[in-house]
């Protein structure tokens, strides 16, 4: 029998270029963020762009991402036009569309 996943992340290989609601709303992924960001860097650096939903954090080998979920698909596009491949902390991040089901 095949098992149900109840939430899947897309691999960045197949990373929707199109803005797709779920539960969370419109959900951006932003990558190669310092390891010393935390939630509140991305709700500051994220909030004049609209109503942030969700913030959830990863960790990674050498730096961390960040899953950004917006209410609004107009946030989230302001989002992406302002701040993907712009300098954070010294690092050159890129925020694109994602969905978490």
């Amino acid at each position: 029998k095949k098992m149900k996943e109840k939430h899947r992340v897309f691999p960045l290989s197949k990373t929707p270029l199109y803005p797709v609601a779920s539960k969370y709303g419109f959900m951006l992924l932003v990558r190669h963020l310092q390891m010393e960001t935390s939630s509140e860097d991305i709700d500051a650096l994220f909030g004049d762009c609209g109503s942030i939903e969700r913030i959830l954090m990863l960790r990674l080998s050498s730096s961390k991402m960040a899953f950004v979920s917006f209410r609004r698909r107009s946030d989230a596009e302001k989002a992406i036009s302002l701040h993907h491949r712009s300098s954070f902390r010294g690092h050159l991040i890129d925020v694109d569309w994602t969905v978490l089901v």
